[in-house]
């Protein structure tokens, strides 16, 4: 009999959340509809359409170096004395994303920044940044590889693009390479990436000698601020998340924050053409859901960075 009440307890508080959530999704639908009218006039004047840079940053895995083990491998022998946590030698040992695993966190890949420098167990963050007053417009996690962040920079520009007018991306020399500049041409987009002046670059004199790709040059580095906001604020540098999906969904939800402490001293100083500088966010989440200005922009403002966030969890954040 009481392992019966415990079930029925236990369905009981299941049901109970189930209705809750189902009634914070449909008075989040509803509220959807009504501050995105107020929210466009306002915040669209504020984005860029024509001038964008992308980059990407590393995230650190929640997961050691001691979880990388070989794949086709035997199992570990039980250790001798109590303790699961035993130790492990690997100097001298090859190890590679190819016959190698985190058993903590499959979809973490290892991976190394530049040379010189230690390979981490880590993904790849990607941000598309509008150059006018530096808000992340869209932004996607991806394993780590050498090649992840030509990929997401097609696919978060391929949105933008489709206008008849073309559209400038700024990045740095890391995406220096034929096949991805040639892929931004045939999609209208003029490829503003910084020259790779160790070997022979794909941007060549034809895009470099206009004054826009001088401007795309100084604007892109901004989207280090961001980068650096979502890491150390928004706490991503190495988020206690597993999988991609989970750490991609915190990552978007850090860039939609950044983008809301930018926001009120931007609209301040709309009406005050004179007076344009960079927005600083603020040092402090909080501030999120202290003004109802703030809270009638969200959906407007960060359309795209909510398409993989749950808007019924972000709205409860903000009652």
């Amino acid at each position: 009999i009481p392992h019966e009440q415990h079930l029925l307890a236990v369905r009981a508080r299941a049901e109970k959340n189930e209705e809750r959530d189902r009634v914070s999704l449909r008075s989040s639908r509803t509220n959807h509809g009504t501050v995105e009218d107020q929210a466009q006039p306002r915040v669209k004047r504020l984005l860029s359409t024509e001038h964008f840079s992308v980059d990407g940053t590393l995230i650190q895995a929640w997961a050691s170096m001691k979880s990388f083990r070989p794949v086709d491998g035997p199992d570990d022998p039980p250790p001798s004395s109590g303790g699961r946590n035993v130790e492990r030698d690997f100097r001298g040992a090859t190890r590679s994303n190819a016959t190698h695993a985190s058993t903590t966190d499959p979809d973490a890949k290892l991976y190394r920044k530049g040379a010189g420098m230690e390979a981490k167990l880590a993904f790849l963050g990607h941000a598309l940044m509008e150059n006018r007053w530096g808000l992340i417009v869209n932004t996607c996690l991806t394993p780590a590889s050498g090649h992840a962040e030509r990929i997401a920079a097609l696919a978060m520009i391929e949105p933008h693009a489709d206008r008849p007018v073309a559209v400038t991306l700024g990045a740095d020399k890391g995406y220096d390479a034929a096949d991805f500049v040639n892929e931004l041409k045939t999609m209208n987009v003029r490829p503003h990436v910084a020259q790779n002046t160790t070997r022979r670059s794909a941007v060549d004199a034809r895009t470099t000698r206009h004054p826009g790709y001088a401007a795309s040059q100084r604007a892109r580095k901004r989207i280090e601020e961001a980068f650096g906001w979502i890491k150390t604020i928004g706490g991503m540098r190495r988020p206690m998340l597993r999988g991609t999906d989970r750490v991609g969904w915190a990552f978007t939800f850090a860039a939609a924050a950044y983008n809301l402490v930018c926001l009120p001293r931007l609209l301040s100083k709309r009406s005050d053409r004179a007076a344009i500088e960079p927005a600083e966010p603020q040092r402090t989440l909080k501030r999120i859901a202290t003004s109802t200005d703030q809270r009638s922009i969200v959906p407007e403002t960060n359309a795209l960075l909510f398409a993989n966030c749950d808007q019924a969890f972000f709205n409860s954040l903000l009652i």
